[in-house]
């Protein structure tokens, strides 16, 4: 069965799932179906009751003599989304069990398939809810395996991301899925399987020949496992013969994990205290934004470059130790000559990080350290006191520390201003009142 995971639900939540996209998609069956004679919308109302609550159907009332494709795809898509089965293999027109399947002719399952809205791909849907038997017949019926939805989303990264359910995997991998298909945001169903910590998953895609490197030469995959604090997926990924450094990747996993013994005992190793993950920042700025003050004090101590710039964004340690307001790590980077006044990429300072996120306190410590805080980002102009609608004790504390009320952005508007133009009532207040 399914494993606990993101996508799970409680029982009655799925169901009024499941009745809700029913009566959707019995809602778009009704405006396909254009039956021209009460018998034929009849014979359609029966059919789509079937789909629905899984009642046998006569021979005679398979898909095939249904002439509109659309009508009798939703047929398939409504009894393949229920879990009915049985019903499926009816309106496929296949024979009954222990004889030779009669599948659909290659012309109408090509029709169907063609026919389909986006929204109607059936076998997609039997995937991402672990409707097993419905995957099978589907597959018998000659849908294609990596046949895509409106989302660009094959099968079997439908089922990992949606029911994550070995046995649909198996079904799909047995029929030839390509574990190299990538979704509409260019993900395979092995990034998926990592994202969500499916380690089962994750090893049955990888005897498919999936890539262990995740096809980034920087070895993705066991950085984004290590990154994520999940040990079982590292184990499973090195094991699969992933080419990494692997002191680094076991520091990322202790730093991850607060295993401060392997933190020691890895830097005393000689592994890169100063290497950055997948998303691109060093462990010391990871610990500073996770507020882990004792990781902090030991990578300082273990020569963590102070102002290591991360990747992309340019942020330094201070600036995320600044947002997230712990002012014993913001101390201690002080202490070892962390650049107050360093900006980003986009020209924000850790005065502004913590205008942003409302640190009255972080404000003041950068303050005593001589931070400038009218310092603008790029292209907007945006400062510190523009930022910090949402807190009137930090802009209190910006203004005290001589920030100008005066000062205007790209647009030619003051903090005022912006503040009266978004509707940051409790703002405007505070800023006539210091007017």
């Amino acid at each position: 069965m399914c494993n606990v995971g993101a996508s799970e639900r409680p029982a009655p939540a799925r169901r009024q799932e499941h009745e809700n996209k029913t009566a959707i998609l019995w809602n778009s069956a009704c405006a396909d179906s254009m039956a021209e004679n009460e018998s034929e919308r009849a014979r359609q109302l029966q059919l789509w009751t079937a789909a629905v609550q899984g009642l046998s159907v006569p021979v005679n009332c398979a898909v095939r003599g249904i002439p509109n494709a659309r009508f009798a795809t939703k047929l398939l898509s409504a009894a393949a989304w229920n879990d009915n089965a049985d019903t499926l293999i009816d309106l496929l027109g296949l024979r009954p069990a222990g004889t030779a399947p009669a599948f659909l002719h290659p012309d109408d399952a090509d029709l169907l398939v063609r026919t389909a809205g986006s929204e109607c791909f059936f076998l997609p849907y039997a995937a991402e809810h672990g409707s097993d038997s419905a995957v099978v017949a589907l597959l018998h019926a000659k849908v294609a395996v990596n046949i895509t939805n409106g989302h660009k989303s094959p099968p079997l990264i439908y089922t990992v991301l949606r029911s994550a359910q070995a046995s649909t995997v198996a079904i799909l991998l047995g029929a030839k899925a390509d574990v190299t298909v990538t979704d509409i945001s260019g993900k395979t169903a092995s990034h998926w399987a990592l994202t969500f910590g499916h380690v089962d998953i994750m090893r049955q895609l990888l005897e498919a020949k999936a890539d262990v490197h995740g096809g980034d030469p920087r070895c993705a995959h066991v950085a984004r496992a290590a990154g994520n604090g999940d040990p079982d997926m590292v184990q499973l990924l090195l094991g699969a013969k992933a080419d990494v450094d692997l002191r680094f990747v076991q520091l990322t996993l202790a730093v991850r994990r607060r295993d401060y013994g392997a933190v020691r005992r890895l830097v005393a190793a000689r592994a890169d205290v100063d290497g950055t993950d997948y998303t691109g920042a060093t462990h010391l700025q990871f610990a500073a934004f996770q507020g882990d003050v004792r990781m902090v004090r030991g990578l300082l101590k273990a020569k963590a470059q102070v102002d290591k710039l991360s990747y992309g964004r340019q942020e330094t340690a201070l600036a995320l130790a600044a947002y997230s307001g712990e002012l014993t790590i913001l101390r201690l980077l002080l202490e070892a000559g962390a650049s107050v006044n360093h900006r980003d990429s986009s020209g924000r300072s850790a005065v502004f990080a913590a205008a942003t996120s409302g640190r009255a306190d972080s404000i003041q410590q950068l303050c005593a350290a001589k931070a400038d805080v009218n310092l603008a980002t790029n292209g907007d102009q945006v400062t510190p006191l523009m930022h910090a609608h949402q807190s009137t004790a930090a802009m209190s504390q910006l203004l005290q520390a001589k920030a100008d009320a005066n000062a205007m952005d790209f647009e030619g508007r003051t903090a005022l201003k912006r503040a009266l133009d978004f509707d940051y009532d409790a703002a405007v207040e505070f800023l006539l009142q210091f007017a």
